[in-house]
């Protein structure tokens, strides 16, 4: 039930977008802990993002999890989203986002039904 997502302003092939989502799933689940049949990653590219009036390219990460997010987790997720970034879509580090968000199990469903 983790959920990653990466929104960018940059503009992104299908092959690297699916190899993305492949690695920020990967990521995610080692972080966090939990099996990664259980993660969603999305990307999604072209979006109308600036930073600080800027229009270079940048990205936000969202990620969410029903438990399994703490300072440490967190922060091993920014270090690695952001290598991954780097190395594969040119963004650079000061303009990327990551934000962390612990979902209470009875505000995600899955199969119809609440976590909680």
């Amino acid at each position: 039930m983790p959920l990653i997502q990466l929104m960018t302003s940059c503009t992104i092939d299908s092959e690297t977008k699916a190899q993305l989502a492949q690695s920020l799933s990967r990521i995610a689940a080692n972080a966090i802990g939990k099996p990664e049949r259980y993660v969603m990653s999305i990307v999604l590219d072209q979006a109308a993002i600036t930073l600080g009036r800027e229009t270079l390219p940048c990205a936000l990460v969202t990620v969410k999890s029903i438990g399994g997010l703490n300072r440490e987790v967190n922060q091993t997720l920014a270090s690695e989203v952001t290598s991954l970034l780097e190395e594969k879509s040119g963004i650079k580090a000061d303009y990327l986002y990551c934000v962390f968000e612990d979902i209470p199990a009875v505000n995600w469903a899955w199969q119809g039904q609440t976590f909680g």
